[in-house]
């Protein structure tokens, strides 16, 4: 924006143009490095008329005949694009590997603004995500300048956003068909505003907009900066959207399973037990009245009664465990110890139960996950396994906490296609619901071991 001339008539406005955030790391650059040869430096210049430019910046001595210095020759180039381009592919590279460690949409918008900033200089900005289901926009994080601060501005979903949210690219402020989000301060208007859709394939998952108070603030290539950085923004979004919901559903299915369970639990127990109890009353009367007489039925009717208790005691199994009692009464060490003493009785299966600490409490909540995960491995041994021996192991070394089932039956390999049935599934859910992962270690003929290891384990005390 300058002129040669005018900086041959006054050489010190070359420094004057520098930015005063690189000013003196140049000029004390030139000091040393000019007359050495080995000058060269990357700065920012202002220009005559407010914009920034980048500038590649070499220079090196020319010499007289006696090897002294007569003069100092200088190249400069401009390089914003390059610089712009480059600092734009670092930054979203980073965003890339930030947002794959997100887990929440508030994260991820985090993550999003503060690469925005990096990017672009900005006053406010806002990043809302689409529900169709309410055809609502539903505000995730909306920041504000405020007293030279930027502020999280609290919002409400607003129903006229489908209109702006699923228009077909990124867009100005002069575009835009709706009335704007308004910011912490009312009465100021934003000069400049850009606006992208976020998009997670085909399906628009939300809005990215920033605006600044200074007019003319962005150029064309700044909206496709953001438009770039919306490729990824809605990626990661859609791909939270989508675990969150499965999360979800598997709450619910979890939740519901939980509540049926117990009411089936409570109907054998209240229900189908007082009848059996009724029937093994007159079967009992029978054999005895049978007895009395002398008549050759009794044994029979003998073998009635225990029949009938039989059925009646593994009613009363089956009631324990869709709704455990124990587990409510005295915690998850004294169940799992009882579990390990049915698999004996009921299954005629060996058994042990080991614990690190018998002293050990949980959490109602935790204690019941951990509880069905353990009944569900132990129903896999049984039924499709074929194991002899089932032994159960908790224990508590620092702060891990390992659950594990251990069996002797025939194995399978983990990996093979379509091992992905429903109780796996539940037993990955239940794990990861008390902040654990969930191990198998199986082979063919080689048993099976499953472990539910919790990392950063703290007991309830």
């Amino acid at each position: 924006g300058r002129t040669c001339q005018s900086l041959y008539d006054s050489p010190r406005d070359w420094l004057e143009a520098i930015h005063p955030e690189d000013r003196q790391r140049v000029f004390a650059a030139a000091l040393t490095n000019q007359s050495q040869g080995q000058y060269r430096e990357v700065y920012r210049i202002l220009r005559p008329d407010g914009s920034v430019r980048w500038i590649e910046d070499r220079a090196f001595p020319v010499r007289n005949e006696a090897g002294g210095i007569c003069r100092i020759v200088g190249v400069a180039d401009d390089i914003t694009v390059f610089k712009r381009s480059a600092d734009r592919n670092a930054a979203l590279s980073r965003l890339a590997q930030q947002l794959g460690a997100t887990t929440t949409a508030s994260e991820a918008a985090s993550v999003i603004v503060a690469t925005a900033a990096d990017l672009f200089v900005w006053d406010a900005c806002y990043l809302h995500l689409y529900s169709p289901e309410r055809n609502e926009i539903v505000p995730v994080l909306t920041m504000d300048t405020i007293a030279g601060r930027k502020v999280n501005i609290p919002q409400t979903s607003f129903t006229h956003g489908s209109r702006l949210i699923n228009r077909d690219g990124p867009s100005s402020a002069a575009e835009a068909p709706v009335p704007l989000v308004p910011f912490g301060d009312s009465a100021r208007l934003s000069a400049s505003m850009m606006y992208v859709p976020l998009r997670h394939g085909s399906k628009v998952v939300g809005i990215l907009s920033i605006q600044s108070y200074a007019p003319r603030a962005y150029q064309r290539e700044d909206l496709e900066t953001l438009d770039a950085l919306a490729d990824y923004a809605g990626g990661a979004l859609g791909r939270i959207s989508a675990t969150t919901n499965t999360r979800r559903l598997e709450e619910e299915i979890v939740e519901v399973s939980k509540r049926e369970q117990r009411r089936i639990g409570f109907d054998l127990h209240d229900g189908l037990c007082p009848y059996l109890g009724g029937i093994a009353f007159k079967a009992k009367e029978l054999e005895e009245t049978l007895l009395a007489e002398g008549l050759p039925y009794a044994p029979e009717a003998h073998a009635l009664v225990e029949l009938i208790n039989n059925a009646m005691a593994e009613t009363h199994r089956l009631a324990r465990g869709f709704a455990p009692i124990e587990l409510e009464a005295y915690g998850l060490v004294s169940a799992l110890e009882k579990l390990s003493r049915e698999i004996e009785q009921a299954f005629d299966r060996g058994s042990t139960f080991t614990c690190s600490s018998p002293a050990l409490s949980f959490e109602l909540a935790a204690a019941l996950h951990l509880y069905r995960l353990a009944q569900e491995a132990i129903h896999n041994a049984i039924h499709h396994s074929q194991a002899r021996r089932i032994d159960l192991d908790l224990r508590c070394v620092g702060s891990e906490l390992c659950l594990t089932v251990r069996d002797d039956g025939k194995g399978f390999v983990v990996h093979a296609p379509g091992r992905t049935g429903m109780g796996l599934r539940i037993m990955e859910y239940r794990c990861h619901a008390v902040g654990g992962e969930l191990e198998i270690s199986s082979r063919p003929n080689g048993g099976t071991e499953i472990r539910c290891i919790v990392k950063g384990w703290r007991p309830n005390l």
